[in-house]
């Protein structure tokens, strides 16, 4: 019976087959390409049926081992510790080359193999539940992968649906995504909507729509960027805070004509600096709760969304301006005590 040693490396392959004498029959190399399995599983074929012609490798699982078997060549496993020990019958040199080592490998399983383990080729039936076995590893991986990713760009983005649900990769919070994929579209989600929203996905996290919404966090690391970038030179050079809500477009404009005033929405502004802004104002009504009154005010008054927004805007940016020019971070508590303090005054 013929036997083949194989050495393996991850670019080519060298391939030995010997006779029951010893005698080299073939021999060869072939680049590690689906061409080159091919011809050499074809060029193996030729020196008989696979079933008879064992193949000995220094490796016991992977892809090699498994393209072998699948072809029905039985595999001899050969752990390389075992096979260094008997190099010297070889020579004593100790010199190593693959077609060597194939020529070598091969000697060895003609002489050793009644007493070297054998795997053979697996059944249909156990193939096929490897490859699904096999697959749904490759699928949780790529999945895994998929939201770190996600986790990632929502976290300079919009970070509330992150931590919305127990999953991020659950099929609430993917629908949830879908819905609202940005804090704009997500403008309007209140709590009557959001109860809709977890009826139609069977929610079972036990959850109220108001903790849910609380849940969804302020601005992330582009949105801040975006503030440093647009609103920055503004404040810089605004004298005063209504100055840079109006170069920021928060603030409306006056216009008198006779008896008649009106107030307008300010187009001569910068539209980044704007987009910025609302966009903080946005995120930060669903975790402060006196800009989540000051929306609610004036949506109670007829104001729509966009024209909330911006009065929360034109708030934030009086206290950020504040802040940039005193160097004293905000503080929640502070401002509080300090809006306290005016109410009481004011009665």
């Amino acid at each position: 019976m013929s036997v083949v040693g194989w050495d393996w490396a991850s670019q080519a392959h060298d391939i030995t087959v010997l006779d029951d004498a010893g005698a080299v029959l073939d021999r060869w190399a072939f680049p590690h390409t689906e061409a080159g399995w091919v011809m050499a599983l074809a060029r193996l074929r030729r020196r008989g049926e696979p079933g008879d012609l064992p193949v000995i490798i220094e490796k016991t699982s992977g892809l090699i081992v498994d393209r072998l078997l699948a072809a029905g060549h039985p595999v001899v496993p050969v752990h390389p510790n075992s096979f260094h020990a008997a190099r010297p019958r070889w020579g004593a040199s100790g010199a190593k080359s693959d077609p060597g080592d194939s020529y070598k490998l091969a000697d060895y399983l003609r002489t050793d193999g009644h007493r070297l383990r054998r795997l053979e080729p697996a059944d249909p039936g156990l193939r096929e539940l490897q490859a699904l076995v096999r697959l749904r590893e490759d699928q949780v991986r790529a999945r895994t992968a998929a939201t770190n990713q996600l986790w990632a760009m929502l976290g300079n983005h919009w970070p509330g649906p992150r931590d919305l649900f127990c999953s991020l990769a659950s099929g609430i919070a993917l629908a949830f995504l879908t819905a609202y994929p940005t804090p704009q579209s997500a403008a309007r989600l209140g709590e009557a909507r959001m109860a809709a929203f977890l009826r139609r996905n069977s929610y079972r996290g036990g959850k109220s729509p108001a903790l849910l919404l609380a849940r969804l966090p302020g601005a992330g690391t582009i949105n801040l960027a975006q503030l440093l970038a647009e609103v920055g030179p503004i404040l810089d050079r605004a004298t005063s805070a209504e100055q840079a809500a109006s170069e920021c477009g928060t603030a409306p404009v006056t216009r008198a004509s006779g008896k008649t005033t009106g107030v307008y929405f300010r187009w001569a502004a910068s539209t980044r600096a704007r987009k910025a802004i609302t966009a903080f104002a946005h995120n930060a009504r669903m975790q402060s709760p006196w800009a989540a009154k000051l929306y609610a005010d004036a949506r109670a008054r007829g104001k729509r969304n966009p024209h909330a927004t911006r009065i929360v805007a034109r708030a934030w940016i009086r206290v950020i301006w504040a802040c940039w020019h005193t160097g004293i971070p905000y503080d929640p508590a502070v401002h509080a005590a300090r809006q306290r303090v005016t109410a009481e005054e004011l009665t």
